[in-house]
């Protein structure tokens, strides 16, 4: 086995997580000898809409027993093959084996909404949402389904490029990452396609965004006086392009809005920065710290209480820094 250096931004988050441990470790001491305080017991451990909070739960694993499950699911996620997990999850809608996996996993179509949330916001419901939360298909997702492989097909037909459908892809070294394009074309580019059931109707990809149907994509001038559609940068679909990218180590995604008048494509290249400077260090601190304790140490179903699922010291401690901040501003007014 080869150890690599885990580099600056895995220095940090090491650091800061050692720091955490120990911060968590010393608020568990202070809360257990609060509680021998009190002889008197609570009539019920579930929350109560006249009296506030549920009791905290207290037959929870040590720090140290939670990180070995960690440490052990991540090396079972290592010794995953690759190559037939991606051909035995190309029939993603309705395939077990993919929703199975992607369960273990963060997967790019979330990556903008992890990668936006602030260091006060608590993790738990975006926890509950990836674990728990049956995913109820609106019109706008099975028409989007629908639709895909007559854009594919379309996309072939004006660009002459060849389409092969792929299944759950996992990044090759940080493997608790996975994506899942439309498509790859050739040896370096990928296709991601959009089908909105709201701008279904209309006649072209201009009056699409002009009349604020497509909110994820912006008209911007262009040399010859015309204006070019383009896939706003801070969107989530734009983090999960980079996302897509990166994990299947190409360069270029095709990025693919099509309607049944109409088909819009536009070239996406890797941006590495964006990738290392706004997307690395916030999926692996998510994953580590909010998703895979859940995953492997569940608390929701014990009561079936979101509040019941870990919080990371590093999110209470900015939270409780906030409303020092908060108050010291109260105070001054």
């Amino acid at each position: 086995m080869v150890f690599k250096s885990p580099g600056e931004i895995g220095k940090k988050y090491l650091n800061n997580l050692n720091r955490i441990r120990q911060n968590t470790i010393n608020r568990r001491c202070l809360f257990v000898n609060n509680m021998k305080k009190s002889k008197k017991k609570s009539s019920s451990a579930h929350a109560d809409k006249d009296y506030g909070l549920a009791e905290p739960l207290m037959d929870t694993i040590s720090v140290e027993e939670l990180e070995t499950k960690k440490n052990c699911f991540l090396n079972k996620l290592k010794t995953v093959n690759l190559h037939q997990l991606n051909l035995d999850t190309r029939d993603q809608n309705g395939n077990l084996k993919s929703f199975q996996e992607r369960k273990k996993r963060l997967t790019a179509s979330k990556f903008g909404e992890i990668c936006k949330m602030r260091s006060t916001t608590s993790c738990r419901r975006q926890v509950h949402a990836i674990i728990y939360n049956p995913q109820i298909k609106s019109k706008e997702m099975v028409h989007g389904i629908e639709m895909e492989p007559y854009g594919r097909k379309k996309f072939e037909v004006v660009s002459g490029l060849s389409v092969e459908t792929c299944g759950l892809i996992v990044d090759s070294e940080i493997t608790f990452l996975a994506a899942s394009p439309d498509g790859v074309v050739g040896d370096d580019a990928i296709l991601e396609i959009k089908c909105p059931y709201i701008a279904k109707d209309t006649n072209d990809v201009t009056e699409a965004v002009n009349n604020k149907l497509l909110q994820y994509c912006t008209l911007l001038p262009t040399n010859n006086g015309q204006q070019m559609v383009q896939l706003k940068r801070d969107h989530n679909y734009y983090y999960q392009v980079m996302g897509q990218l990166h994990i299947t180590g190409r360069h270029l995604c095709y990025f693919v809005i099509y309607a049944t008048k109409w088909i819009h494509i536009e070239k996406i290249f890797y941006d590495a920065e964006f990738w290392e400077t706004k997307m690395v260090g916030k999926l692996t601190a998510f994953y580590m710290d909010c998703l895979l304790p859940e995953i492997v140490e569940p608390l929701y179903g014990k009561r079936l209480l979101v509040s019941d699922i870990r919080e990371p010291a590093r999110i209470i401690e900015a939270q409780e820094l906030n409303n020092k901040k908060k108050s010291a501003k109260r105070l001054n007014k």
